[in-house]
């Protein structure tokens, strides 16, 4: 059954945040605010219900799974994103299959508690459990440590979440105290089933571990490394039991321990996880069952349009255009997870305008980003491929036959690419409706050889339309004017204590998290280089994960001014060798000027911290934004810069930022609106 598209923001709104913030008449004025309202039936939308990704093609549903399980497996979501959509359905049919139903969302592409549920039974049934600690296993042999005997879980199943946990604390050690030798003592062993009071370790949730040789330094090296643990996840917590012994302890040793439910079954509070065993235990299981085509198809939302998907049509001589375009391709982009040749949606706007510049003709962004897709330009993690190595992502130029074209820069051949489909395609009186019917040059060439290259690309553009709609909205004149009074106040929080260049946004609410998003993408789209791929949404949802466990709100603006600052981004950024983009750490939190570094994993992970710190240790004890941009200092007295002169920097840029924030502002909340503060305070 279709649902409508009023249906939908309610079921990702409640995905997403577990409650409902925004209640149905918001949403039904908002719809038709921005043009889309009247007919119920005029809003309906794809089967949410079904795969959008996965093919009837058999091997390619095998091979899907099989790569998942390749690449580490499949983590649960925390809130809606479409990263590994394809990987995920797959799973999802692979699970109906075998007889563990989805009845509320069915083959819905996303990773949530319905999902995770049916993940935990079919481990459980087929004996798959606990499978992080044979990784903690394995990284204690590859990193040279010791376990005593068998007591991680000689007495039950730990955490996954805390087993992973450890893992990445062991390793970030072995890189600064290479000389020191780790002994995991404990886990959920038999010893701590004995005491007379109920012990974390029974309930999976603690891991003890030594330290040889334990001296001073090597101690507090060890514990740097837990502190920065403890600021990413707050649920985290340690004991340092050589100075500070329990009465049951039996010697000197680091207690580690991970809150939250007691329960083991599933990891206690902690995200569920598909992990390769269950992955390859599935697959194993369908093969066997046999799969056949027609199984698949009706688990398959099928394309019926004919070459009829929509198209944005955005004006590229205005400067809100060619953002809105951006943030369309930066959105798809990322959900499509490999981009080994760094393509962002800056570039991809760029070379949209000087195509239009050049031919005026307009290509649209869903056109674009479904060639992207299918030639290879992303979501391709092979490098030997011929769009990564010759750093031509739509493999213009190169054919079947062998010959290739070969770019020295992708923005280059991004350019190239928009030229051609402005000049030759989009010809003749043809429109991008026309090509994904039938995908031929005024010449009567095809741009693939592939028979069903219109029927993927009618896929995919309908994907992409899908995301580019709620940011189209946010960019129509209706949304911008005639946004009705009242409406602010869901999207702003009246604070007297918020002054200076910073709007204060309610993070509680689904909008007000993409608002977040829409500053911080324009302000990152301003500063050029931006070589750790950087985006609003990265941005928005580190800021909503510290709201949601200091509840304290980090204003944008002051968070685009440090990472600008910082050379996150920006002119600085460009240099590959620079602290924050080699140790993927942009607001180089840990990185000091004696020359130690803190290095993450990931972008999103450096992020993450930076708010978590201003949150917890900056924005306390009553201060505020406007008072760090006076005197940046944490609740100890201790600055965040050595750099006297770095407040005044910081004011210079925030107020930059300010002024990007406002007609995103203006969009989403009419000034002077009933309920609603003026948001933005010179």
């Amino acid at each position: 059954m279709k649902k409508t598209l009023t249906e939908e923001l309610q079921r990702i709104h409640e995905i997403t945040y577990g409650k409902q913030v925004v209640n149905e008449g918001f949403i039904d004025n908002l719809l038709n605010k921005i043009g889309m309202g009247g007919n119920k039936d005029s809003k309906k939308i794809d089967d949410p219900s079904k795969a959008d990704l996965v093919t009837p093609d058999v091997a390619d549903f095998y091979k899907t799974i099989e790569d998942a399980s390749k690449s580490g497996g499949l983590s649960q979501q925390s809130s809606g994103n479409y990263e590994y959509q394809k990987n995920v359905e797959s799973m999802q049919i692979g699970l109906i299959l075998l007889g563990y139903e989805l009845p509320k969302h069915g083959v819905d592409g996303l990773f949530g508690p319905e999902t995770g549920a049916a993940v935990t039974k079919f481990k459980k049934d087929n004996s798959i459990l606990n499978e992080d600690a044979s990784s903690l296993r394995d990284d204690l042999d590859s990193l040279g440590y010791k376990e005593k005997g068998s007591e991680l879980t000689s007495g039950g199943p730990v955490k996954d979440v805390l087993t992973d946990l450890v893992s990445d604390i062991l390793k970030s050690y072995k890189q600064t105290n290479p000389d020191v030798t780790v002994t995991l003592t404990s886990g959920n062993d038999k010893f701590h089933k004995t005491l007379s009071y109920v012990s974390k370790h029974t309930q999976g949730s603690a891991i003890d571990l030594t330290i040889s040789p334990y001296n001073g330094k090597n101690a507090s090296d060890f514990i740097k490394v837990l502190n920065a643990t403890k600021g990413k996840d707050s649920k985290f917590t340690y004991i340092d039991e050589y100075t500070n012994p329990s009465k049951s302890a039996t010697g000197g040793h680091f207690h580690l321990q991970y809150g939250g439910a007691s329960s083991t079954s599933g990891g206690g509070s902690s995200m569920t996880k598909a992990s390769p065993e269950m992955l390859d235990k599935l697959l194993m299981m369908l093969k066997s069952k046999g799969v056949t085509s027609e199984q698949l198809k009706s688990y398959i939302d099928s394309v019926t349009t004919g070459g009829s998907a929509e198209f944005t049509d955005l004006d590229l001589t205005t400067e809100e255009g060619v953002n809105a375009y951006s943030q369309i391709c930066q959105k798809f982009i990322d959900s499509k997870g490999a981009n080994p040749l760094g393509i962002t949606g800056k570039m991809m706007a760029d070379g949209a305008k000087q195509a239009f510049e050049r031919y005026k003709k307009y290509v649209p962004a869903e056109l674009a980003l479904s060639q992207l897709v299918l030639e290879g330009g992303i979501g391709n993690k092979d490098t030997n491929s011929k769009p990564i190595r010759t750093k031509n992502p739509f493999n213009v130029g190169n054919v079947d036959s062998g010959a290739v074209v070969q770019y020295g820069q992708v923005q280059t051949a991004i350019n190239t690419y928009y030229n051609l489909i402005a000049k030759s395609y989009l010809s003749k009186g043809k429109t991008a409706k026309d090509l994904i019917g039938n995908f031929v040059n005024g010449s009567g060439n095809r741009y693939a050889s592939a028979t069903d290259y219109e029927s993927k690309l009618n896929k995919l553009v309908s994907q992409a339309n899908r995301i580019a709609q709620p940011i189209i909205a946010s960019t129509t004149k209706s949304n911008t004017s005639n946004i009705s009074e009242g409406f602010g106040s869901q999207f702003f929080i009246n604070n007297n204590k918020l002054s200076g260049p910073f709007t204060q946004i309610n993070l509680t609410s689904p909008i007000g998290v993409f608002i977040y998003s829409q500053i911080c993408d324009k302000f990152i789209g301003s500063r050029g280089a931006n070589p750790l791929g950087i985006t609003g949404r990265m941005m928005a949802n580190a800021a909503k994960l510290a709201f949601d466990t200091y509840k304290v709100f980090v204003p944008a603006e002051l968070a685009l001014s440090q990472l600008a600052a910082e050379g996150g981004i920006g002119p600085s950024a460009s240099n590959p060798k620079s602290k924050p983009i080699r140790t993927k750490n942009p607001f180089n939190v840990g990185n000091v000027d004696s020359g130690a570094v803190k290095v993450n994993t990931s972008a999103q992970s450096g992020v993450n911290t930076y708010y978590n710190l201003i949150a917890r240790d900056y924005l306390s004890k009553d201060k505020t934004a406007k008072d760090l941009l006076n005197n940046f200092v944490n609740k100890n007295g201790n600055r965040y810069a050595s750099n006297r002169k770095y407040e005044s920097v910081l004011k210079t840029i925030a107020t930059q930022a300010n002024s990007l924030a406002q007609p995103i502002v203006a969009s989403a909340a009419k000034p002077g609106a009933s309920g609603s503060s003026s948001s933005t305070i010179a």
